[in-house]
């Protein structure tokens, strides 16, 4: 299961890498939907945003390769969400 699961995280955060849907979702959109009570949040810079899919793509590779296993969900949970 650890194994699988790390793969799906690397192949999704691929797709988006390959697809360019990071720029696409994210980066070019000059309007992002706000839920109430969370206008503070708002979305990241090109450079970090690419940062995070770079950490969950690493958070993946630790998963599948079960080291630090509990760290990298963790991790992998926090910049998900």
């Amino acid at each position: 299961f650890r194994f699988v699961f790390g793969v799906l995280i690397m192949f999704g955060v691929s797709r988006f890498w390959y697809y360019n849907w990071i720029e696409e979702l994210y980066i070019i959109p000059s309007f992002h939907f706000r839920f109430p009570g969370l206008d503070f949040i708002r979305i990241l810079p090109g450079w970090l945003m690419h940062g995070l899919f770079i950490v969950m793509f690493g958070c993946g590779l630790a998963i599948a390769g079960n080291v630090y296993y509990r760290p990298a969900c963790l991790l992998f949970f926090i910049a998900f969400t």
